[in-house]
């Protein structure tokens, strides 16, 4: 409880080791209920794909962040999102796989009464491992994101 509670520009890194994906499993939940959170997930989505979400009071607000493509699994993976005004990215090792100007939510404004990693409450458990989880107050630049999946 209370990692997010001050921030609205972060970023988030992890290395995720994925021996295979459960749809809308989570590798990062935090939030006030299931309605009110942010949310890394290996794959999810009407695509399936790797994807950062942030949900307001009513779950109708959705703000997110799609991949081209899932969690590669049967590797380690480096995977960071980062957020700076309502401009949010998502990076796989290292490199920008996705981005989106319109998250008009914060971390500050959905709570983190719980946090959990490798689950959330209604879907299955992460099935790999986790490693390195960071939480910057602040997005970091493309660059210092890819020094840290090096």
């Amino acid at each position: 409880q209370g990692l997010f509670s001050g921030l609205d520009d972060f970023t988030v890194s992890l290395w995720a080791y994925a021996n295979g994906l459960h749809w809308d499993s989570c590798m990062l939940f935090a939030g006030t209920d299931a309605n009110s959170c942010l949310f890394i997930a290996p794959q999810s989505g009407a695509a399936g794909c790797l994807r950062f979400g942030i949900y307001g009071a009513t779950g109708n607000d959705a703000h997110v962040i799609e991949a081209p493509s899932a969690l590669p699994t049967k590797r380690w993976v480096h995977v960071a999102v980062t957020v700076q005004g309502t401009t949010g990215r998502l990076y796989v090792d290292g490199i920008e796989v996705a981005k989106s100007d319109d998250i008009l939510l914060t971390p500050r404004q959905v709570g983190d009464q719980v946090t959990f990693l490798g689950r959330n409450w209604a879907h299955p458990p992460f099935n790999g491992r986790l490693q390195d989880f960071r939480i910057h107050a602040g997005a970091l630049s493309a660059a210092e994101v890819a020094a840290l999946a090096r």
